[in-house]
């Protein structure tokens, strides 16, 4: 397993090098390895096993948004799913908060999900790819999702999602999660999950009729979806039932 960071880059000089610790007050050192025109994410020299989110210039809404997740953490999704969830906060001299910290996953080598969903681009990035390799990250995507709406969390995008070789999921940009209570965000995100399973495993013959239920709902239906629950368990019944042999490569 991986264990060393990318290489650092240039970012904006308007993202500080250096950010306190709300818990502590304790200053770290920041060492960015990826930056946009927003946000950048760094190691954390005197904490190894964490990384930084910043944002060069945070809204109004970003401290009590982030605080809010930092207060209200998930319950754990199970194994194969990492959520870069904050577990401090950062602030600048006057006091503002401009990103947090976040357990380092330590994995190897990783692609954005939007990219591993192309059949096309999956052929050329993960050419082993079987079926049930699909059954896996579609069971980790419908777990991470089924653990942040049980928490009052929503607006959870595709592009927030990582997978890697093993089909396990990295969940990042957390901080643009919003609540879920009194909105129709969890609704939206259903329909986002709906299509997501979709595009991952519509036109295999799945041996579970659950899951091939929920695909011909959600390729029928635009008007209603699964919840994510629904999804986690129609897809771990047929993964269940495909462990009998292997399943041909896709």
């Amino acid at each position: 397993m991986a264990d060393t960071f990318p290489t650092a880059v240039v970012c904006d000089p308007a993202f500080p090098t250096a950010l306190q610790r709300t818990s502590d007050e304790r200053w770290v050192t920041l060492t960015y390895v990826a930056c946009d025109d927003t946000r950048g994410v760094a190691r954390v020299e005197e904490v190894p096993e964490h990384v930084a989110v910043v944002h060069s210039h945070p809204s109004e809404e970003y401290e009590p948004r982030v605080a809010g997740l930092l207060a209200s953490p998930p319950p754990d999704p199970g194994r194969g799913v990492h959520l870069s969830w904050p577990v401090d906060l950062l602030h600048d001299l006057e006091g503002q908060v401009v990103g947090y910290t976040a357990r380092r996953h330590r994995s190897g080598r990783t692609w954005p999900l939007a990219e591993f969903v192309d059949p096309a681009t999956r052929a050329t990035i993960a050419p082993l790819t079987t079926r049930r390799h699909l059954l896996r990250v579609a069971k980790n995507v419908a777990a991470a999702a089924a653990a942040l709406h049980h928490a009052g969390h929503a607006n959870i995008h595709g592009r927030q999602f990582r997978t890697d070789e093993r089909a396990g999921i990295v969940m990042v940009a957390i901080d643009e999660l919003l609540p879920a209570a009194g909105t129709r965000r969890v609704a939206q995100d259903r329909r986002r999950l709906a299509n997501l399973m979709v595009r991952l495993l519509s036109g295999h013959p799945w041996p579970d009729g659950a899951l091939a239920t929920l695909l011909e709902q959600s390729e029928t239906d635009q008007t209603t979806a699964p919840a994510a629950d629904d999804w986690y368990h129609a897809i771990h019944a047929a993964e269940q039932s495909s462990r009998a042999g292997e399943l041909s490569a896709v």
